[in-house]
């Protein structure tokens, strides 16, 4: 096994997700472009995911702070009292036991 192949085993061995394709089709993919591309496309793939999750998690943060409870209109800054959380969408656990109380 040369170089270039010890580093293709040990980059699929680090996968998080799982990998539809067996190891020698990855090779016989490999083949087809050079270790520098390989490098630029993970670099893009990860700065993709990382812009990604911070995207998600500025939404999660701007719906958690903007959501209004629907039947209270508790919402983050002014939640019940005891504190409450979001059980769903628009709804506070408070709510929430209350309706299926009822």
């Amino acid at each position: 096994m040369d170089k270039w192949e010890e580093t293709m085993t040990d980059e699929t061995e680090q996968a998080t997700m799982p990998n539809p394709f067996t190891q020698s089709e990855i090779l016989a993919l490999a083949c087809l472009y050079t270790p520098e591309q390989h490098a630029l496309a993970r670099l893009k793939d990860q700065q993709c995911m990382e812009g990604l999750r911070e995207r998600i998690t500025e939404l999660e943060e701007q719906v958690e702070t903007d959501m209004a409870c629907r039947v209270c209109g508790c919402t983050y800054f002014n939640p019940c009292n005891p504190p409450c959380a979001w059980a769903e969408p628009h709804l506070c656990t408070t709510c929430a036991e209350l309706e299926k109380d009822l």
